[in-house]
Formats: C-alpha cells, sequence, structure tokens
C-alpha cells in the first residue's frame, strides 16, 4: 500500500469476507503519508490475522514491497492484493479447488475493472471453468492480473520481482513470463474475481 487511506479499508474487507477463511493478510506499507497505517492498524487490532509491516522507505515502485511481503508470509501459498482492489467473496475458495483439481502452483482470474465500489455485486459463483494460459499467450497480451494471482510461496522465491526501477510497472508481467517460460503451467478461473 501507498498512501491508500481512502480505498484500503474495503480492500481489507474483501479478504474478511472470504469464504475461504485460513489466510494471513500482510499490509506491506510502502511508507505512506496519509492514514494508510492507521486504518490498518485498526484492523489488526480486530483480527491477528492482519500484519501490518511499515516501511521506513518507499521504493518507488511495488517489486521491493511484494518480494517483502513473500519473504515475510508464513503460508504456502501468496495470494496479491493491491491497496485500491477488492476481491469477490469466493475468490480464494474456487482458486484453491483449482489449484487441488489441477494440482496447480501459479493460477490467475478474470478481473472486472470498476470506478466506484458501491457499483460491485458479488452474485455466488458455485463453480468456473478453468483453462490454461500459455508462455505464448501471455507473451502477446497480458492475461494475468496481478491481483487475481494465487501462486506457492516457493515459486515466488524463486522467481522474485525485479526491483530494478527499469521494471517499474511490468515487474509483475516480467516475472509471470519468467515462471511460464521455465515450464510452470498457470491455471486461470474463467471468472471475474
Amino acid at each position: 500500500s501507498y498512501n491508500a487511506e481512502r480505498l484500503i479499508a474495503r480492500t481489507l474487507q474483501s479478504v474478511l469476507d472470504q469464504s475461504w477463511q485460513d489466510w494471513e493478510l500482510l499490509v506491506i506499507d510502502d511508507c505512506s503519508k496519509d492514514g494508510t497505517r492507521d486504518v490498518v492498524g485498526q484492523y489488526a487490532a480486530l483480527d491477528s490475522r492482519i500484519r501490518l509491516i511499515a516501511l521506513e522507505k518507499n521504493n518507488g515502485a511495488p517489486a521491493a514491497p511484494r518480494n517483502i511481503g513473500v519473504r515475510e508470509a508464513r503460508g504456502q501459498w501468496i495470494a496479491f492484493l493491491d491497496a485500491d482492489d477488492i476481491w469477490h467473496p469466493e475468490k480464494l475458495a474456487l482458486q484453491m479447488a483449482a489449484a487441488q483439481e489441477k494440482s496447480a502452483e501459479f493460477l490467475s482470474t478474470q478481473m472486472l475493472d470498476f470506478v466506484d465500489d458501491t457499483q460491485l455485486t458479488f452474485p455466488p459463483v458455485g463453480t468456473a471453468p478453468v483453462g490454461q494460459i500459455t508462455f505464448a499467450q501471455q507473451r502477446i497480451k497480458g492475461r494475468i492480473p496481478t491481483s487475481s494471482v494465487l501462486v506457492k510461496r516457493d515459486l515466488m522465491l524463486k522467481f522474485p520481482f525485479n526491483e530494478d526501477i527499469r521494471y517499474k510497472a511490468v515487474e509483475d508481467y516480467h516475472c509471470w513470463l519468467r515462471m511460464l517460460r521455465s515450464g510452470v503451467s498457470h491455471w486461470k478461473v474463467q471468472y471475474p474475481l
């Protein structure tokens, strides 16, 4: 998060609202100058699964804070969520089911752009088809939205985001391509979660 005071409460609530409740939520705050840390602190005081990691200096790009979060995570899986994004309540459950079904270690979902979160609705999904995204497909067009990714922690440690400033805004795309090029399979839940 960075200067996300206005948006992060709704983002955190979308994690609390998950039907899959076995999670740990790390907020890596990249030295916000607003009240982001206060908002996160209020949530952390109410739920011990939420942990604020307040960085001492701003990194100027999301790669380093994301890498810190991966290293600090205690679980086997990593699910990325930017401070201005919102998950469907079934997001984690559907992805974990797909991971088990496909023996997958790298997954994503479709996404839906929004301007006003009050306009979002979350109808029950039940089941959704799961398709594969190949290196060639990702190379032609980015098909893996970062806030939809669920990936094994060990895989992220092997393929961390490139923190070089030249990769700012494409560090995620570059990371996914490196994974796919190495032979890692990617499975996408075909529903905007």
